[in-house]
């Protein structure tokens, strides 16, 4: 897994949307999490990549 930490959750949400635009996967949505908020999608190549607003 592959981790980028952004300021803003709405950061986050936009990436996870344009990447969903581009045909990623997207295992888990968006949302609020016990550690901050975060979301993950897979790239062409499989990677999982978790975003996230430490929180």
């Amino acid at each position: 897994m592959l981790g980028l930490s952004l300021e803003t959750e709405a950061q986050v949400d936009a990436l996870i949307a344009r990447a969903r635009e581009a045909g990623a996967e997207v295992p888990a949505p968006p949302g609020k999490q016990p550690w901050g908020y975060s979301g993950t999608f897979k790239d062409p190549d499989g990677h999982v990549w978790m975003l996230d607003v430490a929180g």
